[in-house]
């Protein structure tokens, strides 16, 4: 590729994912002070389970907040689903994982002190570790101890611990960091697409008063809980990968799980 074209790429896509992720991650935060506030008062609407009132630009703001379908409800088509800016994210920073990183492995991905390997190789460990540990993750809250917060975060610490361990065997100090941050991102990413998502679906589609078990319910807030970490952790990695102290140590991937 075209020096300028690939610079030009990689710029565009650059400003398209950090402006995706912003804007990603400004609907994450705004949920999660919403539930906050709808803590801090009891809802006044029939069949509600909080609400909160809110002054932003100019003007006074309501949101109240159902765990079951409404009468009132409009249809499907007009409902406002927030995961276009994650889909965003998520494509853009495959496209620039790829531009940067796979098409220039030698240069950042492989570690040329540890394990050798070919840049198609690195490629593939990359791509398939992602998914690996995806559906490892996705595993440890579907396991008995799903329930058991402390247990669930301690089985996390040791797993994430020795994913970044094993990365800083094959990968440099900067593809570590890239790499445990693309797959922190998924691992939020899934949690939406895979439970969140059909939950909703499934919650449109049952008759009006129908909700979810308490049980389901404290699962999903402790899985956000979990989330609002991760998405921090995510936001420091991308932005290590640009500063050479933070992931040029030889034992930069320990602060990681941290």
């Amino acid at each position: 590729m075209d020096v300028v074209l690939w610079e030009w790429a990689t710029y565009a896509t650059r400003w398209l994912h950090t402006v995706a992720a912003i804007v990603w991650l400004g609907f994450f935060f705004h949920t999660r002070e919403l539930d906050r506030a709808m803590q801090r008062q009891d809802a006044t609407q029939p069949n509600a389970v909080g609400e909160a009132w809110a002054i932003r630009g100019f003007g006074i703001y309501r949101t109240v907040k159902y765990l079951s379908r409404q009468t009132d409800m409009p249809p499907n088509n007009l409902l406002v689903w927030y995961k276009w800016p994650n889909i965003t994210t998520v494509v853009s920073g495959f496209i620039l994982l790829s531009l940067i990183y796979y098409t220039q492995a030698e240069l950042y991905l492989i570690n040329i002190d540890g394990f050798i390997m070919s840049a198609e190789q690195a490629v593939a460990v990359s791509i398939l570790g992602i998914f690996v540990a995806l559906a490892v993750h996705e595993g440890l809250y579907r396991l008995p101890l799903k329930h058991n917060e402390t247990a669930i975060l301690i089985t996390s610490f040791v797993f994430l611990s020795g994913l970044s361990f094993i990365y800083s065997q094959v990968f440099s100090g900067r593809g570590v960091f890239m790499q445990m941050g693309a797959t922190l991102g998924m691992f939020v990413t899934a949690y939406f697409f895979v439970n969140i998502l059909p939950e909703l679906r499934k919650l449109i589609a049952q008759p009006e008063g129908w909700q979810p078990s308490p049980e389901r319910l404290q699962w999903f807030l402790m899985r956000a809980r979990h989330n609002n970490y991760l998405v921090l952790a995510v936001v420091f990695l991308m932005l290590a990968v640009h500063f050479p102290l933070a992931h040029s140590g030889t034992y930069s991937w320990l602060t990681i799980p941290f």
